[in-house]
């Protein structure tokens, strides 16, 4: 299991390098809090309102020597179905708080479920239910495997960018790979 996290936890840093950008307003972190304490808040969310559980933050640490990130990861799993869920990541940056999430599951298999866990994560994070209502609704496709939202978060005061995408892996494997940053307008 500790190998498979750490082959989608790659797979996610590769994601991430991979995205194109879609704005020319600053990269902020996306929230105030540490990896931990995010953690904390979306499993209590996650495992009171859906029917998925988590399992242990893990700290994998830097990937590389020069990346600014510590990388934390856990799996996220349906606890009456037998599936292989999906892998979060949260990138912290050097003040020890989250900058980037990545979330990445089987598609379409364990896709259903990455809506329950980016409702989680956005709510602990501090958006309101109309804000997630309108990012998750303000979807627009950008091609027939990429999705694109955004929406200005009020108490975090920056504005949330959700980015899904369907990569084709090894074996011709699907995963659907959703990515939350933020920006400052």
């Amino acid at each position: 299991m500790k190998l498979l996290q750490r082959v989608y936890a790659m797979l996610a840093f590769c994601s991430i390098l991979t995205f194109p950008s879609f704005t020319n307003a600053q990269a902020v972190q996306i929230c105030d809090m540490s990896a931990h304490h995010l953690y904390d808040r979306s499993n209590v969310i996650l495992t009171r309102t859906t029917p998925l559980s988590c399992s242990d933050v893990a700290h994998l640490g830097k990937l590389s020597p020069e990346s600014p990130y510590d990388l934390y990861t856990f799996v996220v799993k349906p606890r009456e179905r037998v599936s292989d869920g999906a892998v979060v990541s949260f990138f912290n940056n050097g003040a020890g708080c989250v900058s980037k999430i990545t979330i990445m599951s089987d598609h379409p298999d364990s896709s259903g479920d990455q809506g329950y866990i980016i409702f989680s994560v956005l709510l602990a994070m501090g958006l309101s239910f109309d804000e997630i209502d309108t990012l998750i609704k303000g979807a627009y496709l950008l091609s027939s495997d990429n999705v694109y939202s955004d929406v200005w978060g009020t108490k975090l005061n920056r504005r949330i960018i959700m980015e899904f995408r369907i990569d084709t892996i090894e074996n011709g494997v699907r995963m659907g790979v959703t990515r939350l940053t933020a920006t400052d307008n």
